[in-house]
């Protein structure tokens, strides 16, 4: 096992963003719920109907999709202390694409230090 660095804040930020893409979802899901595609007459209604399903069936899937990610970068954040070399490979896959690649530093606003040999 190695020693490693965490960047707390930016699990945190990331469960955030994530987790307002779970709001955004459940808005754009419950807006295609409330659709009354009936007003759209026989021929038209029973097609937008179906439409309208298939895409808040998705949004929902999306939605919890964005939730259970969010929840694995905030467990991550606490549970975070020694991990081996596998471990963070794929705690970095869970971090947005313009983060994977940073490395903690001295001077960075994720930079955590570990003393010792615990969290």
């Amino acid at each position: 096992m190695s020693s490693s660095r965490v960047w707390r804040e930016a699990l945190t930020d990331a469960a955030t963003v994530w987790n307002d893409q779970a709001d955004d979802l459940y808005t754009a899901t419950k807006c295609l719920t409330e659709i009354d595609t009936g007003l759209l007459g026989h021929r038209v209604g029973p097609v937008a109907k179906v439409f309208v399903d298939r895409w808040s069936k998705r949004t929902e899937k999306l939605r919890k999709n964005a939730e259970e990610h969010a929840g694995s970068l905030t467990l991550a954040s606490t549970q975070w202390g020694t991990v081996d070399e596998s471990s963070e490979e794929g705690l970095k896959k869970l971090m947005p694409w313009d983060q994977r690649n940073l490395e903690p530093n001295q001077v960075g606003p994720y930079h955590v230090p570990t003393t010792g040999d615990g969290p």
